[in-house]
């Protein structure tokens, strides 16, 4: 649906508002600004961390559903194409000032096997101080307990950024499990665009390629994945609540057909 009036139109509009009262009575009647968001941290993806992290004293939770690896292993998306397990996860995180987040989630696999245990993350977020533009970068590194018992550990590069109403982002995640018969490091890209349809709603699309170390070599842990779809994106009480989803359609035959996810972030 088209907007009822153009940005172009309504700056006309306005212009001519102010004209008309400054010449005929003299007196102003400034319009408003509108409220300004209760965390500058905006979820636009599924699988995509944000760059931006809470401001300092900020408290957000998270909690998220979709389906399970199917494995032991602790991955974005499944890693065997016939998982028909759920995952569900809680996470809390605090800002704690220079752009630092320290955070920590407990995972829970619904499945069969080794997809039914219990998994924990804890880690740090950090968003680099390079100003108040529009482009976005932040670190994670992380340590991890997978559903499975597995120890490893992993570094996330993260970037966004916007374009009017349009954002771009994507991650850059490698990883290391310590143990027997896994690959030395784990690779994971995403990449996403999200635009900003109505005030508090973004539609976009977003693509994930997962274990991508493994493209044209041996597989110790079930060759690449990757998988790509829709997204939204959704901002109630100006950011304060925040609900993103999508499902992902796998591309090629080593993927699962069709997964999904979503999350629902609460800052306090």
């Amino acid at each position: 649906m088209r907007p009822a009036v153009t940005p172009l139109a309504a700056l006309g509009l306005l212009f001519a508002a102010s004209a008309t009262t400054a010449a005929s009575a003299g007196e102003r009647d400034t319009q408003s600004e509108p409220e300004a968001r209760r965390t500058a941290e905006e979820r636009a993806f599924v699988y995509s961390v944000d760059p931006i992290t809470p401001a300092r004293g900020t408290v957000t939770a998270e909690s998220s559903v979709g389906v399970g690896s199917g494995v032991a292993a602790l991955r974005p998306l499944p890693s065997a194409s016939d998982a028909r397990t759920v995952e569900s996860s809680l996470t809390a995180s605090v800002g704690v000032g220079a752009g630092l987040a320290p955070f920590v989630s407990g995972v829970r696999g619904f499945g069969d096997g080794a997809a039914s245990g219990t998994g924990l993350v804890a880690g740090l977020r950090w968003q680099l101080p390079i100003g108040d533009g529009p482009f976005h970068v932040g670190l994670v590194g992380a340590g991890f307990r997978e559903l499975g018992g597995g120890f490893g550990g992993y570094a996330r590069l993260t970037g966004s950024y916007d374009v009017d109403k349009l954002r771009l982002g994507g991650n850059l995640h490698v990883e290391h499990v310590f143990g027997g018969g896994r690959d030395g490091a784990d690779l994971v890209v995403s990449l996403g665009a999200s635009y900003r349809v109505l005030p508090g709603l973004r539609l976009g699309a977003e693509y994930v390629g997962q274990d991508l170390e493994e493209l044209g070599a041996p597989a110790a842990e079930g060759g690449a994945k990757q998988y790509a779809g829709p997204t939204f994106a959704i901002d109630l009480d100006r950011g304060r609540a925040q609900i993103v989803g999508g499902p992902a359609f796998g591309l090629g035959g080593n993927s699962a057909r069709v997964l999904g996810r979503a999350s629902i972030v609460v800052s306090f």
